[in-house]
């Protein structure tokens, strides 16, 4: 039986819920806990081996985040890249 290792651990904080996730793909999960409403900051972390990233995104930015999948990817992948 095969096992496969998950790349990243992902905390999502938003309307004073988190979510963590593990996951290979960041963007995909990102866009699935898309809010019905989103009231307050998102906070992201991200950790990915003993590299751990946390950023702060307003409503406004999160917002263009879940509505452009293309600019998700460019912001996390830049994120990671750091």
């Amino acid at each position: 039986m095969a096992t496969t290792k998950t790349k990243y651990l992902v905390s999502i904080k938003f309307n004073n819920k988190e979510n963590v996730i593990k996951t290979n793909d960041l963007t995909q999960s990102f866009l699935e806990l898309r809010p019905q409403m989103l009231k307050t900051k998102v906070i992201l972390k991200v950790k990915e081996g003993k590299k751990e990233i946390e950023k702060a995104f307003s409503p406004f930015q999160a917002r263009r985040m879940w509505n452009a999948p293309l600019a998700t990817k460019m912001i996390l992948t830049r994120l990671i890249l750091k």
